[in-house]
């Protein structure tokens, strides 16, 4: 069962992301002021660059605009909406991409967050996060329940599943969504593949949630033959474009009686069994 609703935070802002190379100039002609340098930096994936335009930054990778401190609306629904399904409290979040930050504060101020750990691939995003960004993400990055990890998500999910970790929340925010993604690579995060092994990253109960750029059906329909039921939830629509997305599924909780497990989901509907994690294949 999939369900399609609006962020109940609708708000007439716009977003503060867009896909790499997807309209953002329609976000930025919003926001007054002239681009001025702040640093940059070229790493083994390409040139980024710290501008600020007004009260705002912007990062900038390989020429093309990232995200901004505009708002952040999206961002933090996209931890809400996996925190708020999550029946844990003191809950171990795990976010893919720390970008400036927005998603790392709606972890940490959400009541049900114990605690929230980031993984970001370019050091230099996490330098600047500290130096410059703190102040539009309430120090997030400087909170006791946060961890910030230079890494590879890829490469730590990997290690993860090799180590028996298990988190109450994933929420994964490193590319402008299954259509567009930033390399080549984590395309293998969306598809079934994928999906097979965040799921069993998951504790019972936990969920997962993806950023999305645009609409993405597809997703959809995957996270909702893996986990029974899935949701679609549109961020605020800017004035030119179409809003984000954030995709959530939640993995059922079991209860032993007898020989049944008694599925737990707060819903009546009908729901598919979560998909069969026999020989279950790797990214």
């Amino acid at each position: 069962m999939s369900v399609i609703k609006s962020n109940p935070f609708d708000t007439e802002e716009t977003g503060s992301r867009q896909g790499i190379g997807k309209a953002s100039e329609a976000k930025l002609l919003q926001v007054e002021g002239e681009a001025v340098e702040v640093e940059r930096a070229v790493t083994q994936r390409g040139e980024l660059k710290l501008q600020r335009r007004g009260e705002h930054y912007e990062l900038i990778s390989g020429g093309s605009f990232l995200m901004a401190t505009y708002n952040g609306e999206s961002e933090r629904l996209l931890v809400s909406a996996a925190l708020d399904v999550c029946r844990t409290d003191s809950a171990h979040v795990l976010i893919g991409g720390l970008g400036v930050g927005y998603s790392l504060a709606e972890a940490v101020r959400h009541p049900r967050c114990g605690l929230a750990t980031v993984i970001e691939i370019e050091d230099k995003v996490i330098e600047w996060n500290r130096r410059f960004l703190h102040v539009y993400s309430n120090d997030a990055i400087f909170h006791p329940r946060a961890r910030v990890i230079c890494a590879d998500l890829l490469e730590w999910i990997s290690e993860s599943e090799e180590a028996g970790e298990r988190y109450n929340a994933i929420c994964l925010d490193i590319d402008n969504g299954p259509d567009w993604t930033v390399f080549e690579s984590n395309a293998a995060l969306y598809g079934d593949g994928g999906l097979d092994t965040l799921y069993r990253l998951l504790a019972p109960g936990g969920a997962l949630s993806f950023w999305s750029a645009s609409r993405s059906p597809e997703l959809l329909l995957r996270l909702e033959r893996k986990f029974g039921q899935a949701e679609e939830i549109a961020g605020a629509k800017p004035e030119r474009g179409e809003p984000d997305y954030v995709y959530v599924g939640r993995k059922r909780e079991y209860r032993q009686s007898c020989c049944f497990a008694v599925d737990r989901l707060p819903t009546a509907s009908t729901s598919i069994e979560p998909g069969n994690d026999a020989n279950p294949q790797q990214i």
